[in-house]
């Protein structure tokens, strides 16, 4: 148990994220994949304890942090503020999406999920479509979002709260692609901001199970369950957008989509980038040409291998 907290612990330094003792349990990593064991409240609770005795682990308001990292309290709460502004001009944004057809969820993604986020974060989101529609769906959240002019263009390096439209799936295809312990733990912190379907959250975990690999707690937490209320307006809108384009020339437009948008990310140099992220196809569209997870694992393996040293 002490090496899962102290895992937990090394994890979340990575993000300059010191834990409260109820996240420590919440966000639990299995060191071992093969570790069934139920873990309860109060073990964790005493192995911390006794981590916080022996030194390897400090405390100050109730936040708990490794390597004497004291001064990551306060930084903490302030990008815990900063977050709650961003979630709040993110939510603005995404009301929107609530008149497009197609659009069966959204949920934050990135630092915004993680309640991390600094001045310069973009708005991190991802977005669940109808199967068969995902090209349709991104036509026309992507010219939604530039409409509101809130979307972040792909030639931005920096676009402070822009929204990053940069991962899309199907509601036939929930399941995610990149099991690693970065996605396993931000997926598990996910936050639903929309969703047509009310079975959705239960059905992404369910599609997901490959997180007990990972963390010995996988449920979505309850904030993952807050969404945005559709108005009368919006259902009607969806209700006579689907029914117009669920047709033939709504098959034709997804084709047409498909076309443009394959070109287009084709001819981006970003598409190239052996370290990045880049899928598309007909039940995915990610695009992370500079994705944080393969910095913040190996910041991560290097905080287990300094555990490891000082042990």
């Amino acid at each position: 148990m002490r090496q899962n907290i102290l895992a937990t612990l090394a994890f979340y330094d990575a993000l300059d994220m010191p834990l409260k003792r109820e996240e420590i349990f919440r966000f639990l990593i299995k060191i071992n994949p093969d570790d069934n064991k139920v873990v309860g409240q109060l073990e964790i609770e005493k192995t911390v304890a006794q981590l916080l005795l022996e030194g390897n682990v400090r405390c100050r308001e109730g936040h708990y942090f490794l390597f004497d990292k004291e001064y990551l309290v306060p930084l903490r709460q302030k990008k815990k503020e900063i977050s709650e502004k961003k979630m709040s001009k993110a939510k603005k944004a995404v009301r929107w999406l609530a008149f497009l057809p197609f659009v069966r969820a959204v949920f934050t993604s990135g630092s915004l999920t993680f309640g991390n986020c600094d001045e310069l974060s973009d708005l991190d989101i991802l977005v669940v479509a109808k199967k068969g529609r995902i090209w349709t769906c991104r036509l026309l959240v992507s010219g939604m979002m530039s409409i509101l002019g809130v979307r972040r263009k792909w030639f931005q390096k920096i676009a402070p709260d822009k929204i990053c439209l940069n991962h899309y799936i199907t509601d036939e295809s929930l399941a995610i692609q990149f099991e690693n312990i970065y996605n396993a733990q931000t997926y598990l912190n996910l936050k639903l901001l929309l969703a047509g379907d009310k079975n959705i959250v239960a059905n992404f975990y369910r599609e997901n199970e490959w997180l007990k690999k990972h963390l010995f707690f996988y449920e979505p937490t309850e904030s993952s369950k807050e969404q945005i209320k559709v108005g009368f307006l919006a259902r009607v809108a969806v209700v006579v957008g689907e029914w117009i384009l669920n047709s033939k020339f709504g098959e034709w437009l997804e084709n047409r989509a498909r076309d443009y948008q394959t070109r287009r990310i084709e001819k981006n140099p970003l598409s190239k980038n052996p370290s990045g992220h880049i899928v598309y196809s007909n039940e995915q569209l990610a695009f992370h040409p500079d994705s944080p997870a393969d910095e913040i694992l190996r910041k991560y393996e290097l905080n287990l291998e300094k555990i490891k040293n000082a042990e």
